[in-house]
C-alpha cells in the first residue's frame, strides 16, 4: 500500500542513535530535542545521554555543531 512504502521511506531516512552530548553544549541539545525524537535521556556525570531518532540530514548537522566546538561526543547506531 502507499502508507506501507511512505513508512519504509521515512524509515530509511531515520537512525536510532546514542548520542552522548556534554551537558554545556545547550545548543547541540535544543537541536536534537527540536529536529529528533528523543525515547529517553539519562544524565552521566557532566554528559547526557540520549536515545533518539534523527534524520540522516539533521545527524551530519550535529556533527558539524559538535565539531566546530570541539566537543568530545560519541554518535552510536
Amino acid at each position: 500500500t502507499l502508507e506501507d512504502e511512505i513508512i519504509r521511506y521515512i524509515a530509511t531516512e531515520y537512525e536510532r542513535l546514542t548520542l552522548k552530548i556534554p551537558q554545556t553544549q545547550y545548543k547541540a541539545r535544543s537541536f536534537v530535542h527540536e529536529n529528533g525524537t528523543v525515547h529517553s535521556v539519562k544524565y552521566s556525570g557532566q554528559d547526557i545521554i540520549l536515545d533518539v531518532d534523527l534524520h540522516k540530514n539533521d545527524l551530519r548537522k550535529l556533527e558539524k555543531m559538535l565539531i566546530s566546538v570541539d566537543t568530545e561526543t560519541s554518535i552510536t547506531s
